[in-house]
Parts: structure tokens; sequence; C-alpha cells
């Protein structure tokens, strides 16, 4: 049913697209997708840094995760930035585009959140726990409470998806409730705790570091990236476009909005 579900929002996605003019080719001149959130904010300050470059950029934002995959692979703009690399690399296998990574951005660690319990170990027997609904952050979340200790998950190869099926132990019985991404913040007083996406947290008003009653350990497997067309990666506004986003600016901003709570990929994955 996923997988129905998963193919359908691709093909709608493309459908969305399909007639929309090609940009013109400007050799100064970078389109960059975004989703609508706090990345939009960290975007807008790579673009006045890059702009001493003589680079322009144009940010395209969009409202959901599939459309700007969608979007670099049939052209329309040069590059995007709001996913992590296991998201970009289940959408590859998924979809067969043909992107790749040219750069990390932030880690940004998940938050288990509740308006009724003030901490994780709180939470009642048969507790009601929604999570993102898409196959990556869906297997994220269920690690993240099996780290909080609410739920055993079975032995997987690297790189596997967990479901709900890999659950083996489960001694609060709580019951799993897959919600879309984004509106897991306004579910909050429906439910006993949601694990949320710091960037879908952030806009609601949520910081892990104060509102989050347990907050996913640093896993460098969900470092955000910048995609681009697969042969892209070394072309120069490509690379004068990553330099921007990893500048000291960039970082700056990204401290005063998370507070704190928004690892730079690039050095993490470098220690």
């Amino acid at each position: 049913m996923k997988l129905i579900k998963s193919v359908l929002a691709i093909i709608v996605a493309s459908a969305i697209l399909i007639g929309c003019n090609k940009p013109e080719e400007k050799p100064n001149v970078l389109k960059v997708g975004i989703v609508a959130g706090p990345e939009a904010d960290l975007m807008a300050v790579a673009k006045d840094v890059v702009k001493k470059s003589g680079l322009t950029i144009e940010i395209v934002t969009f409202e959901e995760y599939i459309l700007p995959n969608t979007a670099l692979a049939d052209g329309l703009i040069d590059a995007n930035a709001f996913q992590s690399e296991h998201f970009f690399e289940s959408m590859l296998k998924a979809t067969g585009y043909d992107l790749a990574r040219a750069g990390y951005t932030f880690i940004y660690p998940m938050g288990v959140y509740s308006t009724h319990y003030s901490e994780i170990k709180a939470l009642p027997q048969g507790a009601r726990i929604a999570l993102p609904n898409d196959a990556s952050n869906e297997a994220r979340a269920l690690q993240v409470l099996a780290q909080a200790g609410l739920i055993k998950l079975n032995n997987k190869p690297s790189g596997s998806d967990y479901t709900e099926l890999d659950i083996i132990e489960n001694h609060l019985g709580i019951h799993i409730i897959p919600i879309d991404a984004a509106q897991l913040p306004r579910m909050l007083g429906d439910v006993d705790a949601a694990v949320i996406n710091t960037n879908f947290a952030l806009p609601a008003g949520l910081l892990p570091s104060r509102d989050a009653i347990f907050v996913e350990e640093v896993n460098p497997t969900y470092a955000n990236i910048i995609a681009v067309k697969k042969g892209h990666e070394n072309d120069p506004r490509i690379v004068e476009l990553v330099k921007a986003y990893q500048s000291d600016e960039v970082v700056a901003k990204a401290e005063q909005l998370f507070a704190g709570q928004a690892i730079p990929a690039w050095k993490y994955l470098q220690q």
C-alpha cells in the first residue's frame, strides 16, 4: 500500500510539473529548490554570501518532499537542499532519478514531542505515537523510539528501512500512527506523542533542546545534502553554492534558528 501511494504521489508530482518551461540557461544564475521552513532562511543567507562570487541564487520553494527531486530530475531547478542522504537514496531507488550528492549541509536530530507528558518514561500503556508516513522518515522515527527504550527492533542489514513489522518488543503496547510529516505538529493534541523532524518542529515553535521529551542520538546517516543532476557535482556554480552553504555566516544563522540542534555535517563527518 505504501509503495502504491509513493508511486501515485510521484505520478501526481510529475503531472504538476509537466508543461512547465525549463529555465533558460543563465551562466551566473542558479535555481535552488527548498522545502518551506527554517532551511529557507539558511538558503537566504547562502544567497547573500554567494553574491561575492558573482553568482545569483533563485530560491524555489516547495511545500512537500517529493516535488524538489522531481523538479531537479526534470531540469526545472539546478539543485535542491532539503533532504537527508538516507531519504535521497530511498527516493533514487523508488524513482531511478539520475541525481547525485554535491555536498553536505546539516544534521538535524529528530525529537519526540508531547503536549500531555513532560518526560518519555511517563508515556502510558497503549500510548498513541504519531510518526512520519514516508518510508525513510518512518524508519528513522522507529529507531528514535528504540533509542528511547519504547520498542526493540530486529537487526537488519545496513541501509535497510525499518517498518512496524520489525518491532520485536513493545512492552508498552504503543500504537503507531503514520501521518504526513508536515502535519505532525498539528496532531500533538490528538496523540500521546509524536516523532517530528526538526525542520517541521521549528515553524510550530518547538525546539528539540527545549520542548522534546527525547532527542535522537546524532546519526550521520541522516545528514542533509545538496543534490544535483549526476555529472554536475563539479559545476563551478554548484561548488560556489556548497561553499556558501557551509560558510560561517550560514552556520551562525543555523545556530540562531536551531538553538544548537543543527550540526554542520561536513565537519562532523570529518571527525
